[in-house]
């Protein structure tokens, strides 16, 4: 079985994601929405206005348990600032 890991802001969830997602769903899914850190607390702005959880219910939502989502995928200030 091949896993699929797709990496995308996802900020917000947008009908390209899912129709993206429902191609790669002929393998095992893992979705990875980036996640900005600073100190180890998530950072967010207007250009990324939901957090990880948002996402990742937003995500649950269209999905259920036919994906799986994951919080690996993370950013960690100062090298990475808006």
């Amino acid at each position: 079985m091949s896993v699929a890991i797709y990496l995308a802001h996802l900020n917000p969830l947008t009908n390209a994601h899912v129709e993206i997602i429902n191609d790669l769903k002929k393998d095992n899914v893992i979705v990875m929405p980036v996640v900005f850190l600073d100190d180890g607390t998530e950072i967010n702005s207007k250009s990324f206005p939901f957090s990880y959880e948002i996402r990742k219910k937003m995500l649950v939502s269209v999905f259920g348990d036919s994906i799986r989502v994951s919080s690996n995928y993370t950013f960690h200030a100062p090298f990475y600032r808006y």
